[in-house]
């Protein structure tokens, strides 16, 4: 039995079978509920001390002042799906937000942040707002890691990752801003709710070889 990281797990099915197929320095974002991230560096999965690497959500993002041990992190405070979606609700309690309110019924209680993305693919002018300034903050977040590590490609998975280039457009359009070089490729995840599973086949054929290849030396 072996166990490992989802976010490290989903960069692998990514890099084997997905967006990111040959690129050896790869950067996974999971953007839902949770937010973490996985890495490959030099064709290799970094796991970091004790396995840790890619909790992103803990970075100082200003905007939050700081995580609350044991609780969420200041970035996945600020940009999860559940803050884009307590955004979403009080908007949608205002007259600006009118729109957003309509498509939940009515309820500004039964706004989430896939309502959000609804009202600014239907051209919502406060949606749109509220999708960049969400593009923003995941933009500001690439731009800290880009700036140690440089990857050639980031890949955006989770639940967020479903409205595609709504979310990814704005958030190529900071990137820019925020780097003092050419920012990385930033791709929808290709995989999307598999790419965890892929990364766990990937590894489970890794070691099904290594077993194989040894049982063959020792002439079993």
């Amino acid at each position: 039995t072996v166990v490992e990281n989802e976010m490290h797990l989903a960069v692998l099915g990514e890099r084997w079978r997905g967006a990111a197929k040959g690129v050896d320095d790869v950067l996974y974002i999971g953007l839902g509920v949770g937010i973490g991230a996985g890495l490959i560096l030099g064709g290799r999965l970094h796991r970091g001390l004790g396995g840790s690497a890619g909790e992103i959500g803990y970075l100082p993002i200003p905007q939050v002042a700081e995580a609350v041990p044991g609780r969420q992190g200041p970035f996945e405070t600020a940009a999860g799906a559940q803050a884009l979606g307590a955004r979403a609700q009080k908007l949608a309690r205002t007259h600006s937000g009118r729109a957003i309110r309509q498509l939940a019924g009515g309820d500004p209680g039964e706004v989430t942040a896939a309502t959000a993305f609804a009202a600014a693919s239907a051209g919502d002018p406060a949606a749109v707002a509220l999708v960049s300034e969400e593009a923003a903050l995941i933009a500001q977040a690439i731009a800290i890691i880009a700036v140690v590590l440089a990857p050639t490609v980031v890949i955006i998975g989770g639940g967020l990752s479903r409205a595609g280039d709504l979310l990814l457009g704005p958030i190529n359009e900071h990137l820019p801003r925020l780097l003092p070089v050419a920012p990385p490729q930033v791709l929808q995840s290709a995989l999307g709710e598999e790419a965890a599973a892929i990364g766990a086949i990937y590894i489970a054929l890794q070691l099904a070889d290594a077993s194989l290849y040894e049982s063959v030396a020792k002439g079993r």
